[in-house]
């Protein structure tokens, strides 16, 4: 058994552990122990909301930012995330949908901002927590050097309101 081996063994009914943990069992209380109950299926059909005219959003974000990440300007598509500034839940309708109102990010980036972790200037610059660690910034590929490609006058509206929620955070 190899030291990275994180197969899960069942010990008892809905009582699962780590294998490379299975050794510690008789040695320790604190062993990581996970009840995960076996479900009786593994779909289920039900009512979804569905956010229509996503698709056409992110098309329209893809267009305005070049297919490139409105930061790092990667241009893996596959990964960029068409990033409300002003979350879903919170705009009309008409803010849904307006293109000013989004960004297109990397995974890490989009994360970060849509947990008000990190937020963006009217000038582009970024702004970032005081939550987060200078180390976990740097493993995360973030610095304070980082900044929108460009800010058009639609976005800083959308801007402004999402570093006001960044600064009650």
């Amino acid at each position: 058994m190899g030291v990275h081996d994180n197969t899960f063994i069942r010990i008892e009914p809905g009582v699962y552990t780590l294998k490379n943990n299975l050794n510690n069992l008789n040695n320790s209380n604190k062993t990581s122990r996970y009840n995960y109950k076996k479900p009786n299926t593994t779909e289920r059909r039900g009512l979804v909301t569905s956010r229509v005219g996503q698709g056409h959003y992110r098309s329209e974000l893809m267009d305005k930012w070049n297919k490139k990440c409105s930061v790092t300007r990667v241009e893996i598509a596959e990964v960029l995330i068409a990033s409300h500034i002003v979350p879903w839940r919170e705009s009309n309708d008409d803010e849904r949908l307006d293109v000013e109102n989004g960004i297109l990010l990397t995974p890490n980036l989009d994360a970060l901002f849509d947990r008000y972790l990190i937020s963006f200037e009217e000038s582009g610059e970024i702004i970032i927590s005081e939550k987060l660690s200078y180390d976990e910034l740097e493993k995360l590929g973030i610095n304070k050097e980082m900044k929108l490609t460009k800010v058009s006058q639609g976005m800083k509206p959308y801007l402004r309101r999402h570093k006001e929620k960044f600064y009650k955070k």
